[in-house]
């Protein structure tokens, strides 16, 4: 029988009977023989230790009672909940981590909460057992969280000690004045784990698009937009788009759906295995860009499209649209494919092109005499 895997779970509660329930519970459901994951719980019972634990622990997955003390002193339970929510916040923000609200109280739950993915559970009769299982039925997402972050881990230390220590130490250190050591360590890093794991041939379709789009609040090159009924992405340098005031006019190209064209592949790649390959080879024409300079194809984005833009038809808006197309956001084409957007743009833009030849007179010149000069004066 394969090893179970172990998983950090924190329990968030001070009701010391509710806690000896949860213990229990815990125990019985990893006694099961048909669970993969062991669940290895931490119980706290305040905000001040679950967040300690928050800094200083990883931590796989977490279950937090709204209504707890603020510090591990007897503190006066806040009637807004605010000591669970504080908690739950610091796990939106900081912790990647499938997370459950369990408590009698579900409705003094934060907005902010209450509209992140975060599962809300009433306390009630069995809800325990359902918990662990809706957190069970996440062991997958858990596992990639958790090796994502042993990646990042390594590829952060390896930069450190090549790097950002030798450099430190050379002149970082003797640097006065306006710079920011941690932006400039944050933005090293992030490029660095970026090129180092981003070189691969295969990337999933969803890798396309940041999902929702890059910034809350602000256009950026390639923002999927909805104008006018229509679907188009951002096509503005990115050192314009980054500046304080947005450039006098926003450069939209539209998106035009595949559609039907799209649909036959779609019903070809639920066919026989024949039908398969036709389509898989059919999408992948699509996907090299096989097809006239003027257009680039994009995927499907949470349920939307493909489609393929189109260079040769542009529309540019003044920049004082640019709150109402930062509302009508679909996603953010992701950096790894944006330069080839780009890249084809700026083809289409930079092309020279040829006059059209009469091909009527073309065909009617006559061709020329063979020389037979050389051929002569070597016999």
């Amino acid at each position: 029988m394969p090893e179970r895997i172990k998983r950090t779970l924190l329990l968030v509660e001070d009701d010391t009977e509710t806690q000896g329930s949860w213990s229990r519970d815990i125990d019985e459901f990893n006694t099961r023989q048909n669970t993969s994951v062991t669940f290895v719980p931490l119980i706290v019972g305040d905000q001040e230790h679950a967040l300690e634990i928050l800094r200083n622990t990883y931590i796989d997955c977490a279950i937090v009672d709204l209504r707890i003390p603020a510090a591990h002193a007897s503190t006066p339970l806040d009637a807004k909940a605010e000591s669970g929510n504080a908690v739950l916040g610091q796990i939106l923000r900081s912790s990647g981590m499938p997370a459950v609200v369990y408590s009698g109280y579900e409705e003094e739950v934060s907005e902010i909460v209450s509209a992140s993915h975060i599962k809300v559970v009433t306390k009630r009769g069995g809800a325990q057992v359902w918990i662990l299982e809706y957190l069970l039925s996440h062991a997958s997402l858990m596992e990639a969280m958790a090796s994502t972050r042993e990646k990042l881990s390594a590829e952060i230390s390896t930069l450190f000690h090549q790097s950002i220590w030798p450099r430190w130490s050379k002149t970082w250190a003797s640097l006065s004045g306006n710079w920011s050591p941690t932006e400039v360590i944050t933005r090293q890093v992030v490029a660095h784990v970026a090129e180092k794991l981003g070189d691969t041939s295969q990337h999933h379709p969803d890798e396309f698009y940041f999902v929702p789009p890059l910034k809350a609040d602000r256009l950026v090159t390639g923002d999927l937009v909805t104008y006018e009924g229509s679907v188009y992405v951002l096509l503005n340098p990115r050192c314009n788009m980054d500046r304080c005031e947005y450039p006098m006019e926003l450069t939209l190209a539209l998106c035009t759906p595949v559609g039907e064209s799209w649909t036959k592949i779609l019903k070809k790649a639920a066919g026989d295995a024949n039908q398969r390959n036709k389509a898989i080879e059919a999408a992948r024409r699509y996907a090299s860009q096989d097809h006239s300079l003027s257009k680039h194809f994009i995927p499907v984005c949470d349920g939307q499209g493909p489609w393929l833009v189109e260079f040769d038809r542009i529309t540019n808006v003044g920049r004082d649209l640019a709150s109402q197309l930062v509302t009508g956001r679909i996603a953010t084409i992701s950096p790894q494919f944006l330069p080839n957007l780009i890249q084809r743009y700026s083809s289409y833009l930079g092309r020279i092109g040829q006059p059209d030849l009469n091909c009527e007179i073309l065909v009617q010149l006559p061709m020329s005499a063979p020389d037979t000069t050389s051929s002569s004066s070597q016999s």
